[in-house]
């Protein structure tokens, strides 16, 4: 494994894998570096709580509505936040993630992450130059997308597999393995 991970409980799906060792072999040998993932596959609370924390920045939920490309979604999510911000922080973790665990069950996902298709790569501590190769390489290969979002509250690439764009997708028979409940499940789509 050319890269590491900064929670050793992070999974990173041998599809998405193949890709991303590949990259950041190709960015050690460059620059000595080794690049870091900070999230792969996420549970439904693990989602509620990476975008409870991205809504509570300033602007937070107008900034991130434009990142999302199913609005739809990203609104039953953002509307649970906006009417109970005043509220605990774990109990509206709960709330959101009960919405995200239905959209789950319709087979909707809201991020590549609910479905092993997605990782992020750290982007504090490199320099744009690095980061900059670092999308490059991305860029470079016709499996991946990404957003650069070097300059977000977290510092971090995302990358994501182009084919899993959809997650129902009727050419792909392959199974898809969501933790859920504390076990994993396969969802056919």
């Amino acid at each position: 494994m050319n890269y590491k991970k900064k929670d050793p409980n992070i999974i990173v799906s041998p599809k998405v894998e193949i890709y991303i060792d590949k990259i950041a072999k190709r960015f050690k040998d460059k620059f000595s570096k080794v690049l870091v993932v900070t999230s792969g596959l996420r549970t439904p609370e693990q989602q509620a709580r990476a975008m409870y924390n991205n809504f509570r920045a300033d602007n937070g939920v107008k900034i991130q509505r434009r990142k999302y490309r199913n609005r739809k979604l990203f609104d039953e999510i953002a509307a649970v936040f906006t009417s109970n911000k005043v509220k605990d922080k774990v109990k509206v973790i709960n709330e959101m993630t009960k919405v995200i665990r239905k959209q789950v069950s319709r087979k909707e996902y809201i991020s590549q992450h609910l479905i092993e298709s997605a990782v992020d790569i750290r982007t504090r501590g490199l320099l744009n130059e690095e980061i900059d190769y670092l999308v490059e390489l991305i860029k470079s290969n016709a499996s991946l997308m990404y957003q650069d979002k070097r300059n977000s509250n977290i510092p971090h690439i995302h990358i994501q597999l182009k084919s899993c764009g959809k997650a129902k997708s009727q050419e792909n028979d392959q199974p898809i393995r969501l933790p859920f409940q504390n076990q994993i499940k396969t969802i056919w789509v």
